[in-house]
C-alpha cells in the first residue's frame, strides 16, 4: 500500500461506515431492549394495560368508608370482600371526561343489578358533585373524598378512573380514563363471566 492510499478518503470511507454500521447496530439493540420492558410496563395485547401500570389489578381490594355525597344518606362503604361484583368510579364535576362517561355508568347500573355501583367524588366540591349527580341521574351510592384519600390507595394517576372488582374482594381491571360505552360493556361482560355476545 502507498501512504496515499492509508491517509486517502478511500479508508475515511470504509472507517466511516463501519462506524455507522456498529451504531446502527446499538440502536437496534437498545431499541428492541426498550420495546421489551415498554410492553411489560404497558401490558401490551393484555386488555389491562392500566392496571398493571398502576400496580393495582389482583390485589385485594382497600376497604373504605366514606360520607355519602348527598348528606341525608348517611355513609357508603366498600368491603374487602363483597358478595357481588363491584365497579368504583372515581368521577368530579369539573371533569369533562367524567361528565361524559357517567351517563354510560347509570344505564349499566340500571342494567345489571346483579352489580353494585359505587361513586367517589375525589377532590371535588360537594355542592356542584350533587347537582352533577342530579342532573345525569345517578341513583346508585358516591362518596365523598374531598381530600383525594382513596384516589390515593388506588393510586390515580387523573380522572376518571374506574375499578372492577370481583367476588372475591380482588381487583379485576382497573381502567384509567374515559370509558366508551363499549369498553364498559366489555368490561362488565368480563366481571360476571357473561359471553359478550348473549
Amino acid at each position: 500500500m502507498t501512504a496515499e492510499t492509508l491517509s486517502g478518503p478511500g479508508i475515511a470511507t470504509r472507517m466511516s461506515a463501519r462506524r455507522a454500521v456498529a451504531a446502527v447496530a446499538v440502536l437496534i439493540s437498545l431499541s428492541a431492549v426498550a420495546a421489551v420492558f415498554i410492553g411489560k410496563g404497558s401490558g401490551a395485547g393484555s386488555g389491562t394495560g392500566d392496571a398493571k401500570v398502576s400496580g393495582v389489578s389482583s390485589r385485594a381490594v382497600v376497604p373504605f368508608t366514606l360520607p355519602e355525597l348527598r348528606e341525608d344518606r348517611g355513609s357508603v362503604s366498600l368491603v374487602a370482600t363483597p358478595d357481588r361484583p363491584t365497579v368504583v368510579n372515581f368521577f368530579a364535576w369539573w371533569c369533562e371526561p367524567c361528565q361524559r362517561e357517567l351517563p354510560a355508568l347509570r344505564d349499566a347500573a340500571a342494567a345489571h343489578p346483579e352489580i353494585a355501583f359505587l361513586g367517589v367524588d375525589h377532590k371535588d366540591s360537594r355542592d356542584d358533585a350533587v347537582e352533577l349527580l342530579d342532573t345525569i341521574g345517578i341513583t346508585y351510592p358516591a362518596g365523598y373524598d374531598p381530600k383525594g384519600t382513596i384516589g390515593a390507595k388506588y393510586a390515580l394517576r387523573g380522572l376518571p378512573a374506574t375499578v372492577f372488582i370481583g367476588t372475591d374482594g380482588r381487583v379485576v381491571d382497573f381502567h384509567q380514563g374515559e370509558l366508551s360505552v363499549a369498553e364498559l360493556r366489555e368490561r362488565l361482560d368480563r366481571l360476571t363471566l357473561r359471553n359478550p355476545k348473549s
